[in-house]
């Protein structure tokens, strides 16, 4: 690592004096050196005060200087009590960093933090912001709030990037900090960001831990005032009351791609705060982790005008995880599923049958959209993975392309649904030995170059002007996105 970036960690404090000595130390443990520490003095602080006059007795032989804005590593200052964002927008003003973290009096630095954000910038050129999960160093076996890759969409649904991560100077001297608002704040400051144009980039680990949110606090109380907070961030920002959830457990991916389809929601844990959905839409139910999935499901009885309703829509290897079950406990799920009223979807016929034989009320829909506007006679471009590159070379005579965007067919051996799925939702034709619907199968081959001229027989069947060719039987359960989403509206 050759970077000689600095960062700047702006931490306000206010009623912090039993954490902010844990938090400056952790800081001052980081084997990556060229950083600063602000500290925000929220109002006048006795106790803050003299739990800093003690960290620095204690490190007498580091750089402590009060009110000196280019301080070698603290500086501190004071302002009215004015509220934590008024209190970072103040630290951020003096500043020196190339990078600033607002980093919360409670929080504590996993070793080689600082070390890990600057390796990430310097991995990611294009990133503006450096974020992950991170832990609550206060209760029993550290548990985790995770965090996930970045998707602007779902950034507009819930929180999931926390204000503690690193971002670029220029990006907090565009946006500084709303001081409007009280809790939620975070949230509001980076969903501005992004809609700005702003690149987060995550990294899955979890480089600090946090205080679980303390009574009184900002974290904490905001869980009991959710709606109105939550309502007045969606205000400013024109983001619309949507009824509808989608989650799940196995194919986050496709839940996501499913609400941006139909304008609708997707959260991992939609019960993890307060929510006012009509319908909570599960893709997939993983037997195997059942509790998690009834968890993200919510609450299965009380009054019906008070429990959103519940789909689960059953993908193929969730069925095949079903067959494992004793068949007491397989009518033990059936009995449960239809007592609280959850309406299942399977995507095949087969898995209907064995669904509805353990008491299940199930029917037959496929989750993807068939293509309304394909048109035969369009562009033929195949895109196929790299190990596939002599199939590639043996069809001359048919367009490919390494750009997954530009393909108009995919050939997917050997991938999880989800990739499939991804294709024919964006209304390509599928090349697969999976045996899904609405594919072109490869039979099973015993060798590398019988499966090539099984693949290469069925692109050239597949090349317009083949008068031969007839499409993959789409029976009347598979749905566009657009019918999709009314068919939603009627489900609750």
């Amino acid at each position: 690592m050759q970077s000689l970036k600095k960062i700047s960690l702006v931490m306000p404090a206010y009623k912090s004096a039993k954490t902010i000595g844990a938090a400056l130390e952790s800081l001052f443990d980081q084997d990556y050196k060229n950083f600063e520490v602000i500290v925000v003095l929220d109002g006048e602080d006795g106790e803050i005060r003299r739990a800093l006059l003690q960290w620095r007795e204690d490190h007498k032989g580091d750089e402590f200087k009060a009110d000196v804005p280019g301080a070698k590593k603290i500086t501190v200052i004071k302002i009215d009590h004015s509220g934590s964002c008024a209190a970072r927008n103040a630290g951020a003003a003096r500043a020196t960093g190339d990078y600033i973290s607002f980093f919360s009096s409670d929080f504590v630095a996993e070793p080689g933090m600082l070390r890990r954000w600057i390796e990430a910038f310097e991995d990611n050129p294009d990133a503006d912001m450096i974020y992950g999960g991170y832990r609550f160093w206060d209760v029993e076996g550290k548990p985790a709030m995770f965090s996930q890759p970045y998707d602007l969409y779902a950034l507009t649904c819930y929180p999931y990037i926390d204000g503690g991560f690193p971002v670029k100077r220029e990006w907090w001297e565009k946006h500084p900090w709303d001081e409007d608002f009280k809790s939620l704040n975070d949230w509001e400051w980076i969903l501005r960001m992004c809609l700005d144009g702003m690149k987060p980039v995550f990294i899955p680990d979890f480089t600090f831990s946090a205080q679980m949110p303390q009574p009184g606090g900002l974290s904490y109380d905001s869980a009991g005032s959710w709606f109105e907070r939550f309502g007045q961030i969606k205000k400013k920002h024109g983001i619309p009351d949507r009824p509808v959830c989608f989650c799940s457990l196995d194919y986050d991916e496709e839940a996501r791609k499913l609400a941006r389809a139909t304008g609708q929601d997707v959260h991992q844990q939609p019960f993890f705060k307060p929510n006012n959905y009509k319908l909570i839409y599960m893709i997939g139910f993983n037997v195997k982790e059942a509790s998690t999935c009834a968890v993200m499901l919510g609450p299965l009885d009380g009054k019906i005008e008070d429990v959103p309703k519940k789909v689960v829509h059953w993908m193929p290897a969730d069925v095949r995880r079903l067959k494992d079950l004793k068949i007491i406990d397989l009518e033990h799920l059936g009995q449960s599923f239809t007592e609280f009223r959850i309406t299942n979807y399977a995507c095949t016929a087969e898995d209907v049958k064995f669904l509805q034989r353990y008491g299940f009320r199930v029917s037959l829909k496929y989750y993807f959209a068939w293509p309304e506007n394909h048109v035969n006679g369009q562009e033929f471009k195949v895109w196929m993975p790299p190990e596939f590159g002599d199939v590639a070379r043996g069809i001359p005579d048919i367009a490919t392309t390494a750009n997954k965007r530009e393909a108009t067919c995919e050939v997917l051996m050997d991938r999880p649904w989800g990739e499939i799925a991804e294709a024919l939702m964006a209304g390509k034709q599928v090349v697969t030995n999976a045996g899904y619907p609405a594919t072109w199968v490869i039979p099973p081959q015993n060798t590398h170059p019988e499966l090539k001229a099984a693949i290469i027989n069925t692109l050239r069947m597949l090349k317009p002007g083949n008068a031969g060719r007839e499409w993959p039987h789409m029976p009347k359960e598979a749905t566009s996105a657009k019918k999709f989403g009314k068919e939603l509206m009627r489900l609750w």
